[in-house]
């Protein structure tokens, strides 16, 4: 079962209300109208709760924009797409969660990466949930939607097997680049003819140059590590999204050489187990 928070539909009031007080008073106003209105629903209890908190405690402070994304989400019927593409998602592959609830926020303006380079929707998995965050002024984001919760789907399905039905305690490095290569290949084969930047943003000599820099740590569970390879560090010389197009890559190459292996038994495939047939260590 499939359940929707439209939490957009909350932001109005916010504005109405930010526009009588002082900025000062905004982020108080975002969680009184846009965050706790919503947020039993779909973030309470779960594990990463206090994580996600904090990354939605900062107000959206560019209010005519705002109202915008607001009005063209409205008027969108995303809802409705999303509940087709679920249907396609579970049919490859089942979930073991009975149900599940997709909360639909406007993403803030002022993230021109998300609009330029994902184009205008991200999302985050709050434990069994999902949390989407769009802006509907980037050109064709409605197509991109059932893609990122595909992605966001399979994360929650690969995470309850590694560490609920598995006991999996660790998440190192290497764990980090195949799972989201995981989820993109399932992403790609639910709904193909996409072609992410966050897979495709190494040439081969970087890749090649970059495995030689990234193999000493891939048994690391420093957060450090995770963000500066996963997501990046232009200024180190590490691309953007470096990791995405890694996981893709050797999840790809995996997936080559085991055609016709459902998605059910690649979740179920050690992610150390993966990275050494590819490599043959």
């Amino acid at each position: 079962m499939l359940n929707f928070i439209s939490a957009y539909q909350g932001i109005p009031a916010y504005i109405r209300a930010a526009r009588q007080h002082p900025q000062s008073e905004w982020a108080a106003l975002w969680q009184q109208h846009a965050v706790e209105p919503y947020w039993q629903a779909w973030a309470a209890g779960q594990f990463n709760e206090e994580r996600t908190r904090q990354q939605m405690q900062a107000p959206i402070t560019d209010l005519d924009s705002l109202a915008i994304e607001v009005d063209l989400l409205a008027a969108s019927g995303v809802e409705q797409d999303i509940e087709s593409a679920y249907a396609r998602m579970t049919a490859l592959l089942l979930s073991p969660a009975p149900s599940r609830t997709v909360c639909i926020y406007p993403l803030d303006p002022a993230d021109r990466t998300t609009v330029e380079r994902m184009n205008g929707v991200v999302g985050t998995c709050v434990g069994d949930n999902i949390l989407l965050k769009i802006n509907p002024a980037a050109p064709g984001w409605l197509e991109w939607v059932p893609y990122v919760l595909a992605h966001e789907y399979h994360h929650t399905v690969w995470g309850y097997n590694y560490f609920a039905v598995r006991k999996n305690t660790k998440m190192d490095l290497l764990t980090g680049f195949i799972v989201d290569g995981q989820a993109d290949s399932f992403a790609g084969a639910v709904f193909p003819g996409f072609s992410p930047s966050w897979v495709r943003n190494l040439t081969p000599q970087q890749e090649a140059s970059l495995w030689l820099e990234v193999r000493p740590r891939l048994h690391s569970e420093d957060h450090a590590d995770y963000q500066r390879f996963m997501f990046g560090d232009e200024a180190a010389g590490i691309p953007w999204c470096a990791g995405y197009t890694l996981g893709y890559r050797l999840v790809q190459n995996y997936l080559q050489k085991h055609p016709g292996m459902s998605w059910v038994d690649l979740v179920d495939i050690a992610p150390w187990n993966i990275y050494k047939e590819i490599y043959d260590l």
